[in-house]
């Protein structure tokens, strides 16, 4: 079952190239910023 869900993700992605990419990007955009958020708000908590 897992094989054959992987199978038709990666079938899927090579058909729609753009839209794979754009998600991607967005992800990698998000969780990135969502790290940066997180680990500036914990350098601001330690200080006083």
């Amino acid at each position: 079952m897992l094989k054959r869900h992987i199978k038709l993700t990666l079938r899927n992605m090579r058909k729609n190239k753009i839209d794979t990419v754009l998600n991607l990007s967005g992800i990698t955009l998000g969780l990135a910023l969502t790290l940066l958020i997180v680990f500036h708000t914990q350098e601001e908590l330690r200080y006083e």
